[in-house]
Formats: C-alpha cells, sequence, structure tokens
C-alpha cells in the first residue's frame, strides 16, 4: 500500500500541474511552488512514475485513487506516521522488503471476513502505544510464526521508534 499511495500522490500532483484536474487557486499556486523546488531527479521520478501509472489497467488506477483519497483522509500524525513506515519499509534490504510482501499477500488471499477482522485488529492497535503494540503482537500467533529476521522487519515496520 505504501508504494500505491506515493504513486497516487506523485500521479496527483504531476495531474495538478498539468491543470487536468481543477483545484482551486491557492492549491495549484502552492503545487507550483513545490514542482519547482524539486530536483530534476526528483521530477523525473515524479514524471516516470504518472507515464507507469497511466499506463496501468483501469483497476490499478482506481485502487491508487482511493489509496491517494485515504491517505488524504487520514489526520496529519497519522499521515506522518504512514510516511514514517514507508521510509522504513524503503530502508530495508531487498529480502525485507520481499518478507514483508509475501507476509501483506498472505493476508490479501485470506477470506473476506478474515481480513475485516485483522484490519479492525490493526486499526485498534495503531491507537496504541508502542509498548502496548509490542506486548500484543508478540502474543499473536502470526509472531510466533516469524523468524527472527522476519521479526526485526516486522518490528522495525510496526514499531519504528521501538
Amino acid at each position: 500500500m505504501n508504494r500505491n499511495v506515493l504513486i497516487a500522490l506523485i500521479c496527483s500532483f504531476v495531474l495538478l500541474q498539468g491543470g487536468y484536474v481543477l483545484a482551486d487557486d491557492a492549491m495549484i499556486r502552492r503545487n507550483k511552488l513545490v514542482w519547482e523546488s524539486l530536483s530534476p531527479e526528483e521530477k523525473s521520478r515524479i514524471i516516470q512514475n504518472y507515464r507507469e501509472w497511466r499506463s496501468s489497467p483501469p483497476q490499478k488506477q482506481e485502487r491508487i485513487r482511493r489509496n491517494y483519497e485515504t491517505f488524504n483522509e487520514l489526520s496529519p500524525e497519522e499521515r506522518q506516521k504512514l510516511r514514517e513506515r514507508y521510509r522504513n519499509y524503503k530502508s530495508l534490504a531487498p529480502a525485507g522488503r520481499e518478507k514483508v510482501k509475501e507476509r501483506l499477500h498472505r493476508v490479501d488471499s485470506l477470506p473476506p471476513e478474515h481480513r475485516v477482522e485483522i484490519e479492525k485488529r490493526y486499526i485498534r492497535n495503531r491507537e496504541e502505544s508502542a509498548n502496548e503494540r509490542m506486548k500484543h503482537l508478540q502474543q499473536s500467533r502470526f509472531w510466533k510464526h516469524l523468524s527472527e529476521e522476519e521479526r526485526e522487519v516486522f518490528k522495525k515496520l510496526l514499531i519504528p521508534n521501538n
């Protein structure tokens, strides 16, 4: 999800720059200032991501749009936490990122009622302190089936400041 949120943010930014999305003047001016402050490498990456998004199937584009809307509905604190988790994810070695993807795909493949329960627990737990989250995590079946290496990866992602 994190990559999709980033792609959605980047795409919407590019769309706003190109005038394809109606926005108020203040937003257009703000986005223009942000665009002008970006390095050539960042601009190039944004354009590349936008092109990738445009060539994606409609279902993927819609998922990215939904992720973008969900991201914008988050509180500033939640957005900051998500950005931190994304940075933590990107800092993982490729093997660690693959382990995270693998585990998340397992959740995606569960029946809807199980996924809903997992999402509810996640939402409930994210309101807890890091120590409380760690305690619940260590008591979970999920945690017990992880290797030490996987535990370190997930600990870094789920409890960044621990």
